[in-house]
């Protein structure tokens, strides 16, 4: 027997020691890989658990299908509360969205089917990720205001802000056309009588002139169908305006040194183009004693002559006193 038996214990520890160098040889990459593997498993396990319901706030209410003969005058609510059910990351990932606003969800209406005046619109929403189910909205409906889009011609008036410069004036102001088409909702061009146009400024302006102008109807939903020109005509002002003027002797008389007058001074009233009258001044004019072969008259009449660029555009009115004595 004992022949026998010790063949059969040999065997036996073989089998043992292969046993053991297998479970215990590389136990540290047995682990890493019984680690990786406890992972995946934990995360298929976290994808596939079913959270509890969250509600989402301040969803905000989108529109579609608008027939094209209706414009929405109103809208309530704007936002919505939706409440949803999923994986945990997928809600998790879905609040992360929503506070950061990358979120594509939106509670939506579709109008295709309404008709005018006040109505209700089913929401539903949109852009849920995968696997993220809708549990309720509310409310779970939106009231809009449906105004049918009409056409209105009303008149137009320019609107202005400055002053024209000293001695210019405004004679004429009109737009091209002077009446626009409007397209909108019923309610809103029922209120509208007249609009002006967007503001142009006086301010430097000596001529006439001409500029494209909007007319000012922002935030209405209306639109206007034609392109304005504004036409402005400036004039410049006429008026008088009065100098004191010195008498002086004629260049020719021999006794100018010892020729004096009484008055010393007239008045010259000038009148024309109030841009020229403003920018004259005494110095550009002369009364002067005009040359007679009478050498002793005792009153004159003063000769009044107006110089440089602004000249042409005025002329004499008056002078006063209309003759002046002359003392030798």
């Amino acid at each position: 027997m004992p022949i026998h038996d010790k063949p059969t214990k040999s065997i036996r520890d073989r089998i043992g020691a292969s046993l053991s160098d297998y479970l215990f040889a590389d136990a540290k990459l047995k682990l890493l890989a019984l680690l990786v593997v406890l992972v995946i498993w934990f995360s298929v396990a976290g994808q596939t658990r079913q959270a509890a319901p969250i509600t989402i706030q301040n969803v905000a209410v989108t529109l579609d299908s608008l027939p094209p003969q209706f414009a929405v005058t109103s809208t309530d609510p704007t936002e919505v509360s939706v409440t949803v059910q999923g994986p945990e990351d997928q809600l998790r990932e879905l609040r992360i969205a929503v506070a950061t606003r990358s979120s594509d969800m939106v509670a939506h209406a579709d109008l295709a089917n309404l008709t005018e005046g006040v109505q209700l619109a089913r929401l539903t929403v949109r852009g849920l990720p995968p696997g993220v189910t809708l549990r309720k909205i509310e409310p779970d409906s939106v009231r809009v205001t449906l105004d049918p889009i009409r056409t209105k011609l009303v008149p137009v008036e320019p609107r202005f802000a400055g002053t024209l410069p000293e001695g210019y004036k405004l004679t004429a102001a009109v737009t091209e056309p002077q009446s626009v088409t409007l397209s909108g909702p019923q309610s809103i061009l029922d209120t509208i009588d007249k609009l002006t146009t967007t503001t142009v400024s006086l301010n430097n302006r000596t001529s006439s002139f001409e500029e494209p102008v909007d007319v000012d109807i922002t935030g209405t939903d209306v639109l206007v169908r034609d392109r304005l020109v504004l036409r402005v005509q400036i004039a410049e002002d006429q008026g008088t305006r009065k100098f004191v003027v010195p008498v002086t002797p004629d260049a020719g008389d021999t006794m100018a040194g010892t020729t004096t007058f009484e008055p010393a001074t007239v008045t010259v009233t000038l009148k024309g183009s109030m841009p020229a009258l403003l920018r004259i001044s005494e110095s550009d004019i002369v009364a002067a004693m005009p040359s007679s072969p009478n050498a002793n008259r005792t009153t004159v009449t003063p000769l009044i002559t107006v110089s440089g660029p602004w000249a042409p555009r005025v002329e004499v009115e008056s002078v006063s006193p209309a003759s002046v004595r002359v003392r030798r």
